[in-house]
């Protein structure tokens, strides 16, 4: 009977064991969205980007810093500037369960300083506790992302308990620093073994469950809707696109100059529009297919050449002569070659200026196939001068 009894007990209390491993409980609490938060720092920017008085503002989307690291959780940080020692922000949270927390931390680690602030928790009938971070260096300083850029995201944690219920969580800069203090996002659980790599959440037992069903659905399980869905969209529902053409893939070509690489007379050269930026890979591929037409990618004709600048800077033409610069006259004969090939522009942080009168009217022959001008960062500008504008809308 004990035979029987002893793998019965020890099964049991393996199935309790697992239980209690998988019922941690956790909070995730992006920065941004708690309250007091409003205008804007941006740690890495000019110094009136970067300034507080006293609260913390929206930092990002970051751009290649955050990038490089994995991006911020959400999309989104918050910072406070360096001398802004009375900045706070905060939330309301619903603690589920009673017990020891580990309240974990993602924010900028600056190199060779600090960048102090400090997590407070109040709860009825409680003294609040209150943890201190960025007062030493969680990264090692000689790490490559604190090397190139000066910091990096790093998690650090200190425990706590607390009582079920409602509780408090402050976010506050209590000391002045040489830089901005940055916070991404703030995370509240019961796992002990929870170790985060860089934006990795603690389980979800929810999530779990669905996790399961990459395997299969078990057949059992009935669907919470009994109609059945048609997945076929609704005519309305199609996206319309550039001039019918379906799929275009629009190719920044502007860290070379075109009237010297694809637009250029060298029989060897690349014949259709491309861009690598690092160069030994760039040699390395013109070497390859250069005079050839079987280039991979880029020889495929729903490749759009994109070019940097504002309207339509291709086009930009000579302040001197008036006429059209090399690489457009190249280009307009390129178009000219092939009237179904389109092509746009890209405005990342160019300054703009007028293109000439025959820049305008190369813009209005190639206008029907001008997929237009997109940003990925910033939003190019014209900068007029201030008092003409302002006489211009009195």
């Amino acid at each position: 009977m004990n035979r029987i009894w002893i793998p019965m007990a020890a099964a049991m209390i393996a199935l309790i064991g697992a239980a209690q491993a998988s019922a941690h409980e956790s909070l995730w609490i992006e920065a941004e969205h708690l309250d007091g938060v409003r205008g804007y720092c941006w740690p890495m920017g000019r110094p009136k980007m970067k300034t507080t008085a006293g609260h913390w503002g929206l930092s990002g989307p970051g751009w290649a810093a955050e990038w490089n690291m994995g991006g911020e959780s959400g999309f989104l940080s918050i910072a406070t500037g360096a001398d802004d020692d009375k900045a706070v922000a905060t939330k309301t949270l619903e603690i589920p369960t009673a017990g020891r927390y580990f309240v974990w931390v993602r924010y900028g680690d600056w190199r060779e300083q600090t960048e102090r602030f400090q997590i407070q928790i109040q709860q009825a009938g409680g003294q609040p506790w209150t943890a201190r971070y960025g007062e030493r260096a969680i990264v090692e300083e000689d790490n490559e992302m604190k090397l190139y850029w000066d910091w990096v995201f790093a998690w650090d944690r200190h425990e706590v308990e607390l009582q079920k219920g409602p509780a408090r969580l402050s976010l506050a800069s209590t000391t002045k620093e040489r830089s901005p203090r940055q916070v991404d996002v703030i995370v509240l659980t019961t796992d002990p073994s929870y170790r985060p790599r860089i934006k990795e959440r603690p389980g979800n037992h929810a999530w779990e469950i669905l996790q399961s069903y990459r395997d299969g659905i078990p057949d059992g399980l009935e669907p919470l809707a009994k109609n059945r869905p048609n997945f076929n969209l609704p005519s309305q529902w199609k996206v319309r696109t550039f001039r019918n053409k379906d799929f275009l893939y629009l190719w920044n070509v502007s860290h070379t100059k075109p009237e010297e690489t694809w637009l250029g007379d060298k029989p060897d050269r690349v014949k259709v529009p491309y861009n690598i930026i690092d160069k030994e890979t760039r040699e390395e591929f013109e070497k390859t297919y250069g005079g050839r037409d079987d280039v991979p990618i880029f020889s495929d004709p729903r490749i759009v050449p994109t070019f940097h600048g504002v309207g339509a800077g291709i086009f930009t033409t000579d302040p001197k002569t008036g006429e059209l610069l090399e690489a457009g006259k190249r280009f307009a004969a390129w178009l000219d070659a092939d009237p179904n090939r389109n092509w746009a522009m890209m405005m990342n942080y160019h300054p703009g200026k007028p293109i000439g009168e025959k820049g305008i009217q190369a813009f209005r022959k190639y206008r029907d196939r001008f997929v237009g001008s997109i940003s990925g960062e910033s939003l190019g500008y014209f900068y007029p001068d201030a008092k003409a504008m302002q006489q211009a809308t009195a």
